[in-house]
């Protein structure tokens, strides 16, 4: 009698194990529950559900920013430096631009303050970014910073970043995380193409690029 219930307490436990606060587990595909461990089980479930919650927070906070820009009547583009330095005093303040979540500056090679029609293809191109989802997996990443913009109502800021064609990343600040902000995926051939018709690499930054990362990448900036 005993040896015929074993196989239902076996899985019963086993449910128990894909079951947390009454809701099914959130556990990679392929992945074994451990009967025998289901703290552990259920701490990485709570793990993958905290992050993918967090991702969807902040993706609807872009959206909200995409909104918020719409509303800005002065657009500045800047090329930039692609090697950032933590020491500010090397950088004068005006030509400064700040680098948040590697808490470092890079210099204003250039800017431009577009006119009212190029102005709102800004806006249109950077609303799309802001607005589309980020499917990037991983830790930190690199940033080597070639491009940037600025949105402005009057004299406020309404929303910066920087731009890394190599590494495929631009950066956020959200509400919680001011002083560092977040990397994003950055798969826009079309802002790309835009940022790159208005603010042209010059040949000598090609030169030192390459110099500093030989061009076995696949995606070094480009005229």
């Amino acid at each position: 009698m005993n040896s015929l219930l074993l196989p239902f307490a076996t899985l019963a436990l086993a449910t128990t194990s894909v079951l947390m606060g009454g809701e099914p587990l959130d556990l990679p595909k392929g992945f074994k529950p451990d009967p025998a461990r289901p703290e552990g089980d259920e701490s990485l479930s709570a793990n993958r559900k905290f992050f993918k919650a967090k991702k969807a927070i902040e993706a609807d906070y872009r959206a909200r920013l995409a909104d918020i820009i719409s509303h800005a009547n002065r657009v500045e583009l800047v090329l930039l430096d692609f090697e950032p330095t933590s020491d500010l005093e090397k950088i004068p303040e005006p030509d400064r631009f700040a680098i948040s979540p590697s808490n470092s500056s890079t210099r204003i090679l250039r800017r431009i303050t577009p006119k009212p029609d190029i102005a709102d293809l800004a806006k249109q191109h950077f609303q799309r970014l802001l607005r589309t989802r980020d499917d990037h997996e991983g830790g930190a990443w690199c940033h080597m910073p070639v491009h940037g913009v600025r949105f402005f109502k009057d004299d406020h800021l309404l929303f910066q970043t920087s731009l890394c064609w190599t590494c495929h990343n631009y950066f956020v600040t959200y509400p919680d995380d001011d002083e560092t902000a977040t990397w994003v995926g950055l798969e826009d051939e079309g802002l790309k193409k835009f940022m790159l018709e208005q603010l042209p690499i010059p040949e000598e930054e090609l030169r030192r690029f390459h110099k500093a990362f030989p061009p076995s990448k696949e995606d070094t900036p480009q005229k």
